[in-house]
């Protein structure tokens, strides 16, 4: 028995891939800009202050490019009605969750995700029950559904 051949993923969720990796490093620029200000020279604040604005505009821009595609913006649409989900985890999971990574059934989703608990238990016995380790790409998944998760 042989795995279906992989496929690449259509356009539309390549762009949004670039776009999210985009805006995953601006906002890192900011916050690196931003620990610089509060400990800057006056001499350099000024300096600082245009380099954040600057990316304030490019941040704002990237945003607006992402939910360009109106395929994908309707599907956005169905993850953000999850309670806890908005826009920019909406986009990871469109980008991760994609049609072309061929998922029968949703708990091949989950599982691909690393978000399936590993239950420890023999007997009477419970140990502590984590989610399944998973190789580097899913970690995205992870990583935005833990923000949004926050309080």
């Amino acid at each position: 028995m042989r795995p279906p051949a992989w496929t690449p993923p259509p356009a539309e969720i390549r762009e949004l891939q670039a776009l999210l990796r985009r805006l995953e490093n601006l906002q890192e620029m900011q916050r690196m800009e931003q620990n610089r200000e509060a400990t800057a020279d006056p001499a350099v604040k000024g300096s600082i202050q245009a380099v954040l604005a600057t990316l304030d505009k490019e941040i704002e821009a990237v945003r607006r490019h992402i939910g360009g595609s109106p395929g994908l913006r309707q599907r956005a649409g169905l993850l953000e009605s999850i309670p806890g989900v908005g826009e920019t985890t909406a986009a990871w999971l469109l980008t991760l969750l994609a049609e072309h990574r061929g998922f029968d059934d949703p708990k091949q989703a989950v599982a691909f995700a690393g978000l399936a608990p590993r239950l420890r238990q023999s007997g009477q016995w419970a140990g502590q029950t984590k989610l399944c380790p998973r190789p580097a790409p899913p970690c995205c998944v992870r990583r935005c559904t833990c923000r949004c998760c926050r309080p």
